[in-house]
């Protein structure tokens, strides 16, 4: 069997109406948009396996993990008893908080799973951006009250809730915050902004002078698991997970995340929501 494509426009031969017909042979053509097809149902068939593998293991890993830290909490809190050794309390301690810090890590690589398999359900409702702002500044007051850190927080009179998940836009915001203050060194400045306009709509800034990036790393601090290593701050480490999660979120909710860097003078993160998503 051959795939043709016929071609006919109408002519004057010899004085009478014809037609002229053009056969041509395009099998090559539909094979290669054949394979095109399959190539990409074959992508995303494997794209969906890997969140739904991702999520179903973050479950079994969790599930163990819950116990671990709740049994660990007992030990170092001593609820049954006194232990005898300050030791066991100090390794009771660790065990708790690497715990925490797993299911930390579990629940960001579940939530990007959702999202690229398309299972995220968001809630619909008035999100109090002040007091989301607010919350997220906790991160940061222990640093700042202590003066590691000094803090600015700016935000605009009268700004409007916004349209969404308020769960969702507080861990965009408490992800941000983190990174500043994980990769600002004492002495440095972490500034959080936010204002509207009737134009652009709402606007929330979080500037760190921190280590910053390069620009050619941009993209991969925006990646999933893309890790970007500071040369000076060879100790610090992450993820790779909160500032994809966080541009994910932001985008789900009709809004755009801005990432801007420079190698020893810190980063700013714009988060910009359009007018049509607030909420008067």
């Amino acid at each position: 069997m051959v795939d043709v494509e016929i071609l006919g426009i109408g002519i004057t031969w010899h004085g009478k109406p014809a037609a002229l017909n053009v056969i041509r042979d395009i099998s090559s053509r539909v094979k290669g948009r054949q394979a095109l097809v399959e190539a990409k149902e074959s992508a995303e068939y494997a794209n969906r396996t890997k969140s739904e593998f991702l999520a179903n293991m973050s479950h079994e890993i969790r599930t163990p993990l819950n116990a671990i830290m709740g049994f660990s909490e007992v030990i170092e809190k001593e609820i049954f008893g006194p232990i005898g050794t300050g030791r066991y309390r100090e390794y009771a301690a660790d065990i708790h908080a690497s715990g925490a810090h797993l299911v930390s890590l579990i629940n960001d690589i579940l939530d990007l799973s959702k999202i690229e398999a398309g299972q995220m359900k968001f809630k619909r409702g008035r999100v109090n951006v002040a007091r989301v702002i607010e919350a997220s500044t906790a991160l940061l007051k222990r640093r700042a009250e202590t003066g590691e850190i000094k803090l600015a927080v700016r935000i605009g009179k009268d700004l409007p809730a916004l349209k969404g998940d308020d769960r969702r836009i507080r861990q965009v915001l408490f992800n941000l915050v983190l990174n500043a203050s994980k990769f600002t060194p004492d002495g440095g400045k972490v500034s959080i902004l936010a204002s509207v306009s009737a134009q652009s709509g709402l606007r929330i800034r979080v500037n760190d002078t921190g280590i910053g990036m390069r620009q050619e790393d941009l993209q991969t601090a925006l990646t999933p698991f893309g890790q970007v290593m500071a040369a000076n701050k060879p100790d610090i480490t992450g993820t790779g997970l909160g500032l994809p999660l966080a541009k994910s979120l932001v985008e789900h909710h009709g809004g755009r995340l801005e990432l801007q860097s420079k190698p020893g003078e810190g980063t700013k993160v714009t988060l910009e929501f359009p007018p049509m998503r607030l909420v008067a």
